[in-house]
């Protein structure tokens, strides 16, 4: 296991925290795509249920299957998990960019973002995503009962933390209020600077709420309406703008 850090395979092979909602027979997802060789990256709260299930809450396996967990390798015991096994399930999330399966109706307008804005692609590897939580929760995270995810938060916190020292990282793309407020909850950001920038949408106009901060050479910035999500068009085209404002210094 020489050729992975230690920090990861001991991630993957750590237990969730006791009552805490994680999707029994899921693996942690420590990075969709190869945070080693990245230059920036996404950031959420935790990976969708949608990773390891249908809508019909069938696991995805064989040809639709998009990352590994204990089901698809066979194992009921994280403890379990030789070195073999850990191997793919690193590997897989390393190329899960690469794969035809890649979740689309979520990262699809994060890649757009990221590429129209110039600082990056998941498809060619300058981009990768990260989550405050590595778990994913069955109920969804919005209906996980607060004293539980604040288990899955703290358990990670400091995992994430070596994630977002990595050296090759220079920015990182903070989606959506809820991560912004926790980034500052845990420690990871001190402090945020805030812009707000209106944009329209189909009921009359709105604000965005847009944030920045540097932490130990690394760039935040952040924004208040996921991307993947509820967000409309002006209001992405905004948020390109000003991505490519504080980023790069240009408006086109």
């Amino acid at each position: 296991m020489s050729e992975f850090p230690r920090q990861i395979v001991d991630r993957i092979r750590r237990e969730p925290p006791k009552d805490s909602c994680v999707l029994t027979g899921s693996l942690p997802v420590v990075s969709f795509g190869d945070l080693s060789g990245a230059r920036v990256a996404t950031l959420a709260l935790n990976p969708s249920i949608l990773e390891f299930l249908s809508r019909k809450g069938e696991w995805l396996l064989g040809p639709r299957r998009r990352l590994a967990s204990l089901v698809s390798l066979g194992i009921s015991d994280p403890h379990d998990l030789d070195d073999d096994a850990v191997s793919r399930v690193i590997e897989e999330s390393n190329a899960y960019f690469e794969g035809p399966n890649w979740y689309r109706g979520w990262f699809g307008q994060l890649e757009s973002l990221l590429v129209t804005s110039g600082l990056g692609s998941y498809l060619d590897g300058t981009a990768c995503h990260l989550d405050l939580v590595q778990w994913t929760t069955d109920p969804v995270q919005g209906k996980v009962p607060s004293t539980a995810w604040k288990r899955l938060v703290a358990a990670d916190r400091d995992f994430l933390g070596w994630q977002l020292r990595q050296k090759s990282l220079t920015t990182v793309l903070v989606n959506g209020m809820s991560c912004v407020d926790e980034l500052r909850t845990v420690g990871v950001v001190q402090s945020w600077t805030e812009d707000r920038v209106p944009y329209a949408t189909k009921s009359g106009p709105a604000e965005l709420r847009l944030f920045q901060a540097e932490e130990h050479g690394v760039r935040f910035v952040g924004w208040n309406r996921p991307v993947a999500g509820p967000l409309p068009a002006d209001g992405r085209d905004k948020l390109r703008t000003w991505l490519l404002t504080v980023t790069t210094g240009t408006t086109s």
